[in-house]
């Protein structure tokens, strides 16, 4: 999708901008990625997102938390639900090989995509002297949804400051 000379309204300008992060997503859970282990494919997914808020904090904040209008509050749900059953799809696929234990996979997707959300409002708002952040969090999100052993995703192995 490309973007637009100009938009009309904020709404327009979060939605298109909200769409175009869910695509990149989307292109992490192509066809093939199921050759690579759940852990592997959900970090992947989880340190992407927050690399990326992270990359641009004023922007991400602004698409996560900051006041809108009802519309665009609408379309940020909208989009938040869209990344919930991305997560969804991986951690189904991750029940079903047992690479994960049983559980409600809507109840855990929704939770991960307000757990990364929550836990980037302050660091976005107030950027934290936290280099791992990014890894803390994803490996947080690892473990939520029973992925064993998950105390670091880069392998530094730093347990002692994870969250």
């Amino acid at each position: 999708m490309e973007p637009q000379s100009s938009f009309t309204s904020l709404a327009e300008t979060a939605e298109w901008l909200w769409a175009e992060g869910l695509r990149w997503f989307y292109l992490l859970v192509t066809p093939g990625w199921r050759q690579y282990q759940l852990f592997i494919i959900l970090g992947l997914i989880v340190l992407a997102w927050l690399l990326r808020a992270l990359a641009a904090p004023r922007l991400a904040w602004a698409l996560i938390a900051e006041p809108v209008e009802p519309e665009v509050d609408a379309e940020r749900l909208r989009y938040r639900a869209a990344y919930a059953a991305l997560y969804q799809r991986v951690l189904d696929q991750g029940v079903a090989a047992g690479e994960l234990p049983p559980q409600s996979t809507a109840l855990a997707a929704a939770a991960l995509v307000g757990a990364i959300a929550e836990a980037l409002v302050g660091p976005l708002a107030a950027p934290l002297n936290d280099a791992g952040l990014a890894d803390h969090l994803a490996a947080f999100c690892l473990r939520a949804v029973g992925v064993a052993g998950a105390a670091s995703v880069a392998g530094s192995g730093d347990t002692e400051s994870a969250p």
